[in-house]
């Protein structure tokens, strides 16, 4: 296993994965196919899926790298590809968070914003664990439930 030292090294390491995962098109649609009918008909809420993709992430890097602490490295890869491809890959996408920025601080020693997460439809509502905002959990939120039921 490579450990990872730098800011720069953690960059590399994530957009490296979002660039694999980007090139598997027919995977990411079928997964998030598969999310969708699990969150809504099995009692696993995502979850199956949710460790699917967690152990392609998995095979692709290694398990002390995906999920990493927090889940940050996991919602830093599945956060990148949702955003660019638009499908929901079981990130909450009213999560805000500034993993980034988190990790500047942890590697570089920049000045550390905020280590909280917040929900974009509740600003009142922050989290320390991103796992809140992922299947199976994420819905069980009172705020994605009155969205989707619109």
């Amino acid at each position: 296993m490579d450990y990872i030292k730098t800011y720069q090294e953690w960059e590399d390491k994530i957009n490296s994965l979002v660039d694999i995962l980007l090139k598997k098109d027919v995977l990411l649609r079928q997964y998030a196919i598969w999310l969708e009918a699990s969150e809504e008909n099995t009692t696993w809420k995502g979850e199956d899926m949710y460790h699917r993709l967690e152990g392609v992430l998995q095979g692709l890097s290694d398990v002390d790298f995906i999920p990493g602490t927090g889940w940050m490295n996991f919602v830093a890869v599945v956060g990148e590809v949702q955003r660019r491809t638009e499908l929901d890959l079981g990130v909450c996408p009213y999560l805000i968070h500034d993993i980034r920025g988190f990790k500047k601080f942890e590697y570089d020693g920049d000045k550390l914003k905020n280590s909280l997460f917040r929900c974009e439809k509740n600003k009142d509502l922050s989290t320390t664990s991103l796992k809140s905002c992922l299947p199976p959990n994420r819905s069980n939120c009172e705020y994605r439930k009155a969205d989707s039921a619109r």
